[in-house]
């Protein structure tokens, strides 16, 4: 919306990168300091010991799609063969993700291997970086290193997430924080979109998270109300996901957590709206209910994260949970410019034109709101 008088507006609630945006788009400013979050974060320190977390209530078949991601880092000097995480209880259905001696980061999946992010192109293994395997049944598995895909693998090669146990952290001593594992099938969108967030555990949130390890809780220090360190599964324990994981166990101390350096914000407010699905043999339509507070124009030229969960086939079987976003552009009216640049005198009276299109195949009527106080329209 138009504000008068604002020029420009730096909201400065990236919390990560160099970059600060004006949302005017006109004059982003570049940042040669750190962000400073003011919350409490804290990250587990593997010390090249062995961390576990029991898997085995998690475990996916062949057909369902599955997400693995974390935030990690390495302490030391790489020598190769550090693990940051494995799974799987024989070669067939191994899964590790590892560094190589030149830094290189290397997925065995089965028995096959592939480099996922090349050191050469990525050399920031000194700081903290989000790593994340999204397997796609029926497209593909891809790989992310800060948000930027580096590896596709066929699925099909790409072993089911199985096995008792968890191994994070093989002789790496690094950092390990904001480890997600969901047994849903994630779009790449949503998948990234809470990268630099931590996770809202209300079930309408977080469908299809089965493990979830912040490192971190809502707890009381000298009776003061704060975030506290912890090794539990934060995942919501409903009834559709009664098989999460148990609480991670190995050689931990308190002197193993320490604040993170993972540039995570609180999760963000989300507003809940109810829809009806109604499927049918290949698609599915989605028709949001209008009322209680919402309607179209509220949700025009937002973001929708969408879940649907429980769609049943001819046979009853419930479908695992299925999560993407959509951008809401319901508008039929646009305008043909989204600026105009102008140069006249001071005091000087000046005119232009811009059209506005009607994309629909109907009458359209519309309303101009916000019009600032120098600008009026003509034969209005």
């Amino acid at each position: 919306n138009y504000v008068y008088g604002l020029t420009n507006y730096w909201p400065m609630n990236e919390g990560h990168g160099d970059l600060v945006a004006d949302t005017r788009h006109t004059h982003d400013i570049t940042l040669e300091d750190s962000w400073e979050l003011e919350n409490t974060n804290y990250c587990l320190h593997t010390k090249g010991e062995t961390v576990e977390a029991d898997i085995s209530r998690i475990n996916t078949s062949r057909g369902d799609s599955y997400a693995i991601e974390m935030w990690a880092m390495s302490n030391l000097t790489i020598t190769g063969g550090e693990t940051i995480f494995e799974t799987g209880s024989k070669p067939s259905n191994r899964l590790r993700l590892s560094y190589k001696a030149n830094k290189d980061i290397v997925l065995e999946y089965g028995e096959q291997s592939q480099t996922v992010v090349n050191y050469e192109d990525f050399s920031n293994h000194s700081g903290m970086n989000h790593l994340a395997l999204n397997v796609v049944r029926g497209q593909s598995a891809s790989f992310y290193y800060n948000g930027k895909r580096t590896a596709v693998i066929a699925e099909s090669e790409v072993p089911p997430f199985e096995g008792s146990k968890m191994l994070i952290g093989q002789g790496l001593d690094g950092f390990i924080d904001e480890i997600r594992i969901w047994k849903a099938t994630l779009s790449e969108d949503r998948l990234l979109s809470n990268m630099y967030n931590t996770i809202d555990t209300a079930d309408a949130y977080s469908r299809g998270l089965v493990a979830y390890y912040p490192f971190e809780k809502p707890g009381t220090v000298n009776g003061v109300s704060t975030m506290v360190q912890t090794l539990e599964n934060m995942a919501p324990r409903t009834a559709a996901s009664t098989g999460a994981a148990d609480v991670l166990a190995g050689a931990v101390s308190e002197n193993s957590f320490i604040s993170t350096q993972a540039p995570l914000k609180n999760a963000p407010e989300e507003s809940r709206i109810m829809a009806k699905p109604v499927a049918s043999e290949r698609k599915l339509v989605i028709r949001i209910e209008e009322g209680a507070g919402v309607n179209a124009c509220d949700i025009e030229g937002t973001t929708l994260n969408i879940t649907v969960d429980k769609i049943y086939d001819k046979n009853g079987n419930p479908s695992a949970p299925i999560r993407w976003t959509s951008y809401v552009q319901l508008n039929t009216l646009k305008w043909t410019k989204d600026s105009v640049n102008v140069i006249k005198q001071y005091g000087d009276a000046y005119t232009f034109d811009v059209n506005i299109e009607n994309r629909s195949g109907n009458t359209e009527y519309y309303t101009l709101y916000n019009m600032p106080q120098w600008l009026t329209l003509v034969d209005s």
